[in-house]
């Protein structure tokens, strides 16, 4: 380290100060994956990784644990899709083998359960990733995502006007109503005395045409 001029030609003493801190500077610069700095004798050289620069840019190499990093990877479930919104899988390699196993954060819209929401998620299906920082009370940490958003499914009974079956089956002792028939009218199957029995307003009918 060359230490700060403090006698000499004050016309230049600034100037000389200034060079001593840029080349203070670039001898206490150390290399990382992508800059690379060698050094021999009195000379330094300042060089660029390209082959990291490149898979960096195409998307093609690893982002490790850097925070902040956005490469989208493919991944593999190996699990199918349960309570919670997260769900385990395996990253491809770049020779389309499975790797590193990883745990998988999914946003679920209007819900918080992945075996309730669509699309329905199985073992063996393929989902695309990527790193992100999650903020744990203060503290930076990344997580894997799934780029795809889900939505919270929801029970619900189709009914369609004029439907045709060829086939209905009731269950025993149920009521079966039709349309336009009014007052207390239905069939049921009697399964205490196993006949077909029809109550019109209320009252059991003992002959009728089954």
């Amino acid at each position: 380290m060359i230490q700060q001029f403090n006698q000499f030609n004050t016309k230049i003493l600034a100037g000389l100060n200034k060079m001593r801190h840029v080349v203070n500077q670039l001898d206490n610069m150390r290399g990382d994956e992508f800059v690379q700095i060698k050094r021999s004798g009195a000379g330094t050289t300042v060089g660029l990784n390209l082959a990291k620069a490149r898979e960096r840019i195409s998307g093609k190499g690893s982002i490790g644990d850097t925070v902040g990093g956005n490469t989208i990877k493919r991944a593999s479930l190996t699990a199918a899709a349960g309570s919670g919104s997260t769900i385990a899988a395996t990253l491809y390699k770049l020779d389309g083998t499975t790797g590193e196993a990883i745990t998988v954060n999914c946003n679920i819209s209007n819900g918080s359960d992945l075996n309730s929401a669509v699309p329905r998620l199985e073992s063996g299906d393929d989902i695309f990733v990527t790193k992100s920082t999650f903020d744990n009370s203060g503290t930076p940490e990344v997580k894997w995502y799934c780029i795809s958003n889900f939505q919270a499914s929801e029970d619900c009974t189709c009914e369609q006007l004029d439907a045709v079956f060829n086939s209905v089956t009731i269950s025993e002792d149920e009521r079966v109503t039709f349309d336009g028939v009014g007052g207390n009218t239905y069939d049921i199957y009697n399964s205490a005395t196993s006949e077909m029995e029809r109550f019109v307003d209320g009252v059991k009918i003992t002959t009728w045409k089954q």
